[in-house]
């Protein structure tokens, strides 16, 4: 999907992002192996953990926040960030 219909819902949706941002102290939240998270704070993106398409929201609580890398990271290894919860099964 390119647009969204309805611009109540945008509003709502860029409200849900910053809110991710916010409690992400605006960095990406993406943890590594070693148990360190990144600390990348340019090029950030809101990754949906359950897709919209799959009945996943724009709530913050379904958005988060991880940098260029890690984002493509995630959907490129789908098994392993199910496993670390990062996709919704």
């Amino acid at each position: 999907r390119t647009r969204r219909k309805n611009a109540a819902k945008a509003k709502r949706a860029a409200i849900a992002r910053d809110e991710a941002l916010y409690r992400a102290s605006y960095r990406c939240e993406f943890v590594e192996p070693d148990e360190m998270r990144c600390t990348t704070r340019t090029g950030l993106h809101c990754h949906h953990i359950k897709r919209r398409s799959q009945g996943g929201t724009d709530d913050a609580w379904n958005l988060m926040v991880t940098c260029e890398s890690h984002h493509r990271w995630i959907h490129d290894n789908p098994a392993e960030s199910r496993r670390r919860g990062y996709l919704d099964a």
